[in-house]
């Protein structure tokens, strides 16, 4: 019998695993778990043999060897209560993990549930990756391309095989930590990034909103993540406030130290300052998302022209040259600006640089 893996809940992270592991021809039933209207769509995207209702516990838990939950977490925690519920058994060697942003509070909530003789494992699960879209309409195949997928199984316990093969399957790159230290890092390079976004904008927003018009790409690079989403990140502030309050004293704290040193002139601890923080970024390893291995830039300018993304993926694209991510970089209307494209290895990148002089544009590694 072919393995059987359901995702529950079918948004941005959940349709963009199924997409992932569709477009790779992943060696598994997939499945899904959602409102009706969703599941029409899966099926006819050809991304789901079968689907249920949420409400339809036992039998999708009966029917899967993998169960991911994909879904904000405050529901997380109420589907994992509704499957320990279920009389009904997973297969022998059946797993359970989810694709919440803090990991400290469902462990510990799991660990409860599923202890009984019978019980499938549960595996804390946290793709370090995203987008300000929502819903199944947002999905994107490459979406974990380079992405760590941080994972907290149970003390003493291994990845499933099933999970281990399908993380790999899409891109994602493991990494296996304790519940608390995840929550830990995560409220520094995840939860803070986006509380500042959100506050950067909000304070524009509330006491200069004028000066929007004059802003520049460093203000829209800066308040990306305002865009999210709150009915996710009511969750993540609910489950780790402690982690994320340390974070917040620390950087109050320096943010204090600037302000004062503005007010009072006081270059030299500016400059250091600035010191520090340059040199935490440029030692930040050139990579996508979340703590990936190192890839391979190129950077390509193009001018304001329809098609211009296109002229450069193609030639490579036929040269079977492996892109691994794409960013526009800078961009100035009815002029042009850089693309920044991500390679697997250095030859790859040096491959790509000359097909690319070929066909008349300039690409350089990134100064």
């Amino acid at each position: 019998m072919s393995r059987r893996i359901t995702v529950v809940g079918l948004g941005l992270l959940g349709g963009s695993f199924l997409q992932a592991l569709a477009d790779r021809k992943f060696d598994a039933e997939l499945q899904g778990v959602s409102s009706p209207e969703t599941l029409a769509q899966a099926k006819e995207a050809g991304l789901i043999a079968r689907g249920w209702d949420y409400a339809e516990v036992d039998s999708w838990k009966a029917e899967s060897d993998l169960v991911v939950l994909a879904t904000p977490i405050d529901r997380i925690a109420e589907l994992l209560r509704a499957v320990a519920a279920s009389p009904a058994r997973m297969p022998e060697g059946g797993a359970v993990t989810d694709v919440g942003s803090t990991k400290g509070e469902i462990c510990a909530l799991a660990a409860g549930l599923f202890r009984g003789e019978g019980s499938p494992l549960f595996v804390g699960g946290h793709p370090m990756t995203g987008s300000e879209q929502s819903g199944f309409g947002a999905r994107d195949g490459s979406l974990f391309e380079s992405a760590l997928w941080l994972l907290c199984p149970p003390p003493g316990r291994d990845v499933p095989g099933l999970l281990a093969s399908a993380v790999d399957a899409v891109g994602a790159r493991r990494v296996v930590l304790d519940p608390s230290e995840h929550d830990r890092h995560v409220a520094w390079v995840s939860h803070l990034p986006q509380s500042v976004a959100t506050v950067l904008a909000a304070a524009v927003g509330r006491h200069s909103p004028e000066s929007v018009a004059l802003s520049g790409q460093g203000f829209r690079d800066m308040t990306r993540l305002a865009e999210s989403s709150w009915p996710m990140w009511r969750g993540i502030f609910r489950t780790n406030p402690k982690a994320l309050d340390e974070a917040f004293g620390k950087t109050l704290g320096l943010l204090g130290e600037f302000r004062e040193a503005v007010a009072s002139g006081d270059f030299d601890a500016l400059e250091k300052l600035f010191g520090e923080g340059r040199g935490l970024r440029t030692s930040v390893p050139k990579r996508n998302k979340g703590f990936a291995n190192a890839l391979v830039d190129l950077a390509v300018d193009v001018t304001d022209r329809p098609g211009a993304l296109l002229g450069i993926v193609r030639p490579l694209t036929e040269a079977g040259i492996d892109i691994r991510d794409v960013a526009l970089l800078k961009v100035r209307e009815g002029v042009g600006g850089h693309f920044r494209i991500s390679f697997r290895s250095t030859q790859e990148a040096l491959r790509a640089q000359e097909i690319l002089a070929k066909n008349g544009f300039d690409a350089r590694p990134p100064a």
